[in-house]
């Protein structure tokens, strides 16, 4: 029967779960608290921290009496389990609250004669979206659906496509799905409720497994792909950084269009369409690509050695860059709403900063070329 197995990235080997016999398709909870997990007939859903302890992990159902064939399930950000049911005299999409005790759920959608859906997966940052996967014989499509609107009955957003994820944040944001044997990304845009493509399809591996139109992978926030080859076991699963994830074509166009380089470029993380450059102007040495739009930054002082974007809780992210004038390091910042380059009040600590990022809660990391006694300060 199967059992559910778990390994942390930094160490060898998995390990069974404990209490945990029959239990498959396991899903994480968006906060990373909690996780979902497909048993005969039922979900139910245990604490992360049961990945970590021996002691038997004691699940909890949330939805009972399932009359068909669980085919995925997925957690929405407002604690709702959206779960797809493939076979039987309930087929169908439903929800069911996550943190109730025991639950039928509730039908969102029916397929259509010789439908079949599988594969939910919810939208980070958008409780009320949905990506799915309808099979029909002999091929698949992804949809996307709106969760809050009955009315709504979403569209098609990738076709002759299945197992599709978002990755990213914003309206702009990467899709991959499989095709075929080849998985696949695009460029997509988020207006109101509903999803379209926007971009050209580029090509990230055909070394992964898909079992009955459903494939084993995963993309996680850091861009980081975990799949499972092809004729491969449950032990055999890799990881493959995919850095800051697919050039988005605005920006690729931008930057062919606008000028050479200095080999030094960044995507705004919540916005695909607007990235940052250095360029081998002097007069310009940094320019912005805001969709059509192109700006160059104010006079800099010094020397431009890197560049990051800053995440804001409300507009725009900032763009923060490090120059090296007169012997010394600074870090500053672009200030996105009023176009102004400042300094850093913040900076004057910094041990000789040159490569610098910011994380999503607001911290710096930056890379010191100072002596290792100095430079250890993050």
């Amino acid at each position: 029967r199967e059992r559910l197995f778990a390994r942390a990235f930094n160490r060898e080997g998995f390990e069974a779960v404990s209490g945990l016999i029959g239990a498959s398709g396991p899903f994480f909870s968006s906060d990373g608290e909690q996780i979902g997990l497909l048993q005969p007939r039922s979900i139910a859903r245990i604490p992360t921290d049961a990945l970590r302890s021996r002691q038997p992990a004691n699940p909890t159902t949330i939805v009972d009496s399932v009359a068909g064939n669980l085919a995925g399930a997925t957690w929405t950000d407002d604690g709702v389990v959206v779960f797809a049911v493939s076979s039987g005299s309930s087929k169908g999409l439903y929800r069911a609250d996550a943190a109730s005790a025991t639950s039928r759920g509730e039908l969102i959608v029916a397929p259509g004669p010789r439908e079949e859906f599988i594969a939910p997966r919810s939208v980070r940052g958008r409780p009320d979206l949905l990506l799915y996967t309808v099979r029909t014989p002999g091929t698949a499509s992804v949809r996307w659906l709106s969760l809050k609107d009955p009315e709504d009955t979403g569209g098609v957003l990738v076709p002759r496509g299945h197992s599709a994820q978002l990755i990213g944040s914003g309206n702009s944001r990467i899709v991959t799905y499989m095709r075929e044997d080849s998985l696949q990304a695009q460029r997509v845009r988020i207006n109101g409720t509903s999803i379209t493509t926007v971009g050209g399809v580029q090509s990230l591996g055909e070394n992964i497994s898909t079992d009955a139109q459903l494939a084993h992978y995963a993309v996680s926030s850091r861009g980081v792909l975990t799949f499972l080859p092809r004729g491969g076991s449950t032990r055999e699963i890799e990881t493959l950084p995919l850095a800051s994830g697919p050039i988005p074509d605005a920006a690729r166009d931008s930057l062919e269009r606008l000028g050479n380089t200095a080999g030094v470029f960044r995507i705004d993380p919540n916005d695909a369409e607007r990235i940052a450059y250095i360029t081998d102007d002097p007069a310009a040495p940094v320019r912005v690509i805001d969709g059509d739009e192109s700006i160059n930054l104010p006079s800099i002082r010094g020397r431009v050695t890197s560049l990051a974007w800053r995440p804001t809780r409300n507009g725009p992210s900032n763009l923060t860059l490090t120059t090296f004038e007169d012997g010394q390091s600074f870090v500053r910042q672009w200030n996105a709403a009023t176009g102004r380059v400042t300094e850093l009040d913040d900076s004057s600590g910094l041990a000789d900063p040159r490569l610098h990022a910011w994380t999503p809660d607001g911290r710096r990391l930056y890379l010191s070329a100072a002596a290792p006694e100095t430079g250890r300060d993050l």
